[in-house]
């Protein structure tokens, strides 16, 4: 995870603190599309 951060904050240039930032709530937001989908796919606990 952390060389991830350091890659994002290289790459867009932000602070290794912003893309940190950044980079936990992509994974959040991924991780709630995952359960959203789960859910819509009847594989999840609604």
């Amino acid at each position: 995870m952390e060389k991830a951060v350091t890659y994002y904050a290289l790459v867009t240039g932000a602070p290794a603190t912003e893309a940190a930032d950044d980079v936990a709530e992509a994974l959040a937001d991924e991780h709630e599309a995952a359960l959203a989908d789960d859910e819509f796919r009847g594989r999840g606990v609604a």
